[in-house]
């Protein structure tokens, strides 16, 4: 039974061994591309800090804007109460001029 299996056993043990270089090449070529994936998480490690620092600086941005918004708004009533005002004014400023021109 062995001696009959030895053909198959070796013919498998040859395609094996035809298949050696470029499993080899394979290895090689992911071993080089582990290498550029690792050189890549390196860089980004490095650009974290200033990834963190610019949000945060973002975030400080933003809130100076919401603190600014905030304090255009809150005049806001008084302003429109002014105006309102000055058109409810405005007939009794043309009936004076109009009569300072007659």
């Amino acid at each position: 039974c062995f001696f009959l299996l030895l053909p198959h056993v070796m013919k498998l043990l040859f395609c094996l061994f035809l298949l050696l270089p470029h499993v080899t090449k394979l290895l090689f070529c992911l071993f080089l591309l582990l290498s550029h994936v690792m050189k890549l998480m390196f860089c980004l490690f490095l650009l974290l800090p200033h990834v963190t620092k610019l949000l945060f600086c973002l975030f400080l941005l933003l809130s100076h804007v919401m603190k600014l918004l905030f304090c255009f708004f809150l005049p806001l009533p008084h302003v429109t109460k002014l105006l309102f005002c000055l058109f409810l004014l405005l007939p009794h400023v043309t009936k004076l001029l109009f009569c300072l021109f007659l």
